[in-house]
């Protein structure tokens, strides 16, 4: 199984265990997660494999919320939480040449 396939299996899976807590403690370890991956993977041409996995994981937690009521399939609207500030993922960064 490749590195970003297991890396993506313990995002499912931690989303998935902690989809009750708070949605702040949640974007804050799914940023710790984010940033530790794109320090390991960072290298100088890898900016859209790193763009996809942000992506997925995105996804992922939109599911996850989606899936905490009924009520948030109303409510949870996607565009609007994303113009938030505190409620970015982080974006990818290279850090090794």
């Amino acid at each position: 199984m490749k590195a970003r396939e297991r890396f993506m299996l313990k995002v499912k899976t931690w989303v998935k265990a902690n989809r009750h807590q708070p949605v702040r403690a949640q974007q804050a370890h799914l940023t710790r997660m984010l940033n530790g991956h794109y320090q390991y993977f960072g290298l100088y041409f890898c900016w859209r494999p790193l763009n996809a996995v942000r992506e997925r994981v995105r996804k992922v937690w939109q599911q996850a919320l989606q899936r905490r009521s009924q009520k948030a399939k109303r409510r949870c609207d996607w565009a609007t939480l994303e113009n938030l500030a505190w409620f970015q993922l982080p974006k990818p960064r290279l850090t090794q040449r």
